[in-house]
């Protein structure tokens, strides 16, 4: 088996061995029928990167200024303007005070805290 040491030498490896192209790409399909098999919902491609969101999203917790009128739906919106889809929140809570230490860092396992209240392990 050859490995290539760079990127153009893997291009270059390919180039050469097109069966390989054709096996990964039957193979992608072949990952990508067994994941919706399961009930997953992989992201549509024709790449041999399937993404597969197992889960997990962002939550915006946010703490709101004093006479402003802000909505869930708006703040998901600017965040979906700004950032890549998986770093969006899709939900939003309201917080009075952030928790944060005594040098003013906010205290994200605090917050994170009432999610996994009941839990045995703090992933899905």
């Amino acid at each position: 088996m050859v490995i290539a040491a760079s990127a153009l030498a893997a291009v270059r490896h390919l180039e050469a061995h097109p069966e390989l192209v054709a096996l990964l790409h039957q193979n992608t399909r072949y990952f990508r029928e067994q994941l919706i098999a399961l009930g997953f919902q992989p992201i549509p491609g024709e790449t041999p990167i399937v993404p597969v969101i197992l889960g997990e999203t962002a939550k915006a917790i946010v703490v709101k200024v004093p006479d402003t009128d802000v909505t869930e739906a708006e703040i998901i919106a600017y965040a979906k303007e700004r950032l890549a889809t998986f770093k969006c929140p899709t939900s939003v809570d309201w917080a009075d005070v952030l928790p944060r230490n005594p040098s003013g860092k906010v205290l994200k396992k605090d917050l994170r805290e009432p999610y996994w209240e009941g839990r045995s392990r703090n992933v899905n």
